[in-house]
């Protein structure tokens, strides 16, 4: 390359070239490729052992095949509607799903973070005594 003052002719830059990433990565793939290696390494021991523990035991069983632009807020509610028919609490998993995608949001994998506004059922050991003790005096 010859300077522009020798030529006379300005030279435009090379467009750089961006390593695209794939945008229609599942979830399952997204945390095997990269969450793994990238995220999991800087959560303390007890933390990464959990989330490891609620991909296994539900949350690969809902999202693992699922595209990460397919999952939003019905997505969220389904889970968590799950989770509660069958007493799970749902903060715990719901909250590694947001992280997840939170995580493929930074990393270039979604273009936006899907809405994550959803009002999740509540479940309160209070409220299931009362009901319980309502029904037993015959008021519930």
């Amino acid at each position: 390359m010859k300077r522009a003052a020798e030529t006379g002719v300005v030279e435009e830059p090379a467009e750089p070239t961006a390593t695209a990433k794939p945008t229609s990565f599942t979830y399952r793939a997204f945390v095997e490729r990269v969450f793994e290696s990238v995220y999991m390494p800087t959560y303390r021991p007890a933390t990464a052992r959990r989330y490891r523990e609620l991909h296994a035991q539900r949350v690969m069983d809902l999202f693992g095949d699922m595209r990460l632009e397919d999952i939003g807020p019905n997505q969220y509610r389904m889970f968590a509607a799950a989770l509660h028919k069958d007493g799970v609490q749902t903060k715990g998993p719901l909250t590694l799903v947001r992280t997840v995608v939170r995580a493929a949001h930074e990393n270039g994998y979604l273009d936006k973070v899907p809405s994550t506004r959803c009002r999740l059922p509540e479940r309160s050991r209070r409220h299931e005594s009362q009901a319980a003790g309502c029904a037993q005096l015959g008021r519930g």
